[in-house]
């Protein structure tokens, strides 16, 4: 089994990156009568660093002018004392793109959420053997009601007001002293058919994993129908995921 450490290990910090860090810049947002400036720190960069790709001032105006994009609030440019750019930053969310969101803020936002991820839950389960469409009651029961939940360490994937995917984890506390480490454990990930071959999952399981790591736990775990056509399977070791237990399911028809 991967530790999560090892997936997303990151420095405890990184001295200057902060706007107000480093004495002497001047932090604000882009604009687009900056492009000349941005422009001669990207072929700075580009010398620096080897690239091979070049871009005029024209190009950046061109960059910045879709009108989805808010610069007050997506970017930011570092300038110092002489007028030179020193350092940028630019997010940029197309329209279309997905974002994976942590459920507990997205909750106290969204009340609604969890009921339409519980039927997102029911719609892309509804072609995996053995599944069972899970009322309000049982969906509190079994996941977002139980005492071990974990809220922070659980994401969702929206599109507008559609629930794209879901990732919920639990922790089971009482399993730790008996193994000896902690962990992470993913009890249920889904994605709805119309989002799948996106990436969507990776991205839940990553932001996951993430968590598990900032709470400072040992491992991640999840379970999965080792005959799920989905390719679940190679997404989990694909990710690192190693098998450590296999259990059988028996039926008779009666």
């Amino acid at each position: 089994m991967t530790s999560p450490r090892d997936l997303a290990a990151a420095p405890g910090a990184v001295p200057g990156a902060a706007p107000g860090a480093s004495p002497g810049l001047i932090w604000r947002p882009l604009a687009v009568a900056d492009a000349g400036l941005w422009a001669d720190l990207l072929e700075a960069i580009t010398r620096r660093d080897g690239g091979h790709e070049h871009f005029s001032a024209e190009d950046l105006v061109e960059e910045l002018a879709p009108d989805w994009i808010d610069l007050a609030a997506d970017s930011v440019l570092a300038v110092d004392g002489e007028g030179r750019a020193r350092a940028f930053g630019l997010v940029q969310l197309r329209p279309g793109d997905l974002l994976v969101l942590p459920f507990d803020e997205e909750l106290a936002r969204d009340p609604g959420l969890d009921e339409r991820v519980r039927l997102a839950h029911n719609e892309a389960f509804a072609d995996h053997w053995g599944s069972q469409p899970q009322t309000p009651e049982a969906w509190r029961s079994w996941f977002t009601g139980g005492r071990s939940f974990r809220g922070g360490w659980s994401f969702v994937v929206r599109d507008g007001d559609e629930v794209a995917g879901y990732a919920l984890s639990a922790a089971h506390e009482a399993d730790w002293a008996v193994w000896g480490f902690t962990e992470g454990w993913t009890q249920v990930l889904g994605v709805r058919r119309p989002w799948r071959g996106r990436g969507v999952a990776t991205a839940l399981l990553s932001a996951s994993m993430h968590a598990f790591a900032a709470a400072g736990l040992d491992h991640a775990g999840l379970d999965v129908d080792a005959e799920n056509w989905s390719g679940a399977v190679s997404l989990y070791t694909g990710l690192g995921y190693q098998v450590i237990h296999r259990s059988a399911f028996w039926a008779k028809d009666v």
